[in-house]
Formats: structure tokens, sequence, C-alpha cells
């Protein structure tokens, strides 16, 4: 097991050596080409039940490379299973309200 400040350097970047590079690539597209339809509707399905990773990223709201590596690295350094990020604070609270929520009950926010 690495230690922390090693862990701090190279963590989310286990797939470095297979893209060729040194730093971190950031993907600004917003959507992928798909090669077919059996691809596209396939990695749509994994990416809606909730999968890290699917066979194509399809669309940047769903799953984007640069994200999802952040992710792999705050899992890592936090010694957990895994990590979701959030494009704002609000958006991280509505998770956190629609997860602890219960069938009946009411949420009221300003």
């Amino acid at each position: 097991m690495p230690r922390f400040d090693t862990s701090a350097v190279h963590a989310g970047r286990d797939d470095f050596r297979d893209l060729c590079v040194h730093a971190p690539p950031l993907d600004l597209s917003t959507t992928y080409p798909v090669d077919d339809l059996a691809t596209g509707t396939a990695s749509f399905d994994a990416l809606v039940a909730g999968e890290a990773e699917a066979g194509n990223p399809i669309y940047a709201r769903l799953h984007n490379p640069t994200v999802a590596r952040t992710e792999r690295a705050i899992a890592e350094l936090e010694g957990t299973a895994a990590c979701v990020a959030f494009g704002s604070g609000m958006a991280a609270l509505t998770a956190v309200l629609m997860e602890r929520r219960q069938h009946g009950d009411h949420v009221l926010v300003v």
C-alpha cells in the first residue's frame, strides 16, 4: 500500500501509461460519438443504472472522463470504494436530501 504522500501525487492516474501521457487530460467535450446503436444503448443503460463507467461516455452530464478521474483520485485518497463529484454545492445538497428522504416525506427548501 503506497503512503499517503505518494498517493496524493499518483491517485487517479492509473491509466496514464495506456493513454501515453504524463499530465491528466482535460476532456472538454459535451457529447461523444457512438459507433452503433447497440453500444450506445448499452452505455446509456449502464450510466443511467449508476455504473461508474460505460463502453461509451455518450454525454458529459452522464459521464465525463475528467470528473471520473477526479472521483477515483479522491476515493483513493479517502480510502473509500467510490466518490461522487458535483458541479455545485446545491447539487450535492440536493443529492443528499433526495437520498435521505422516504416515501411520503415533504421537503421544503428556499
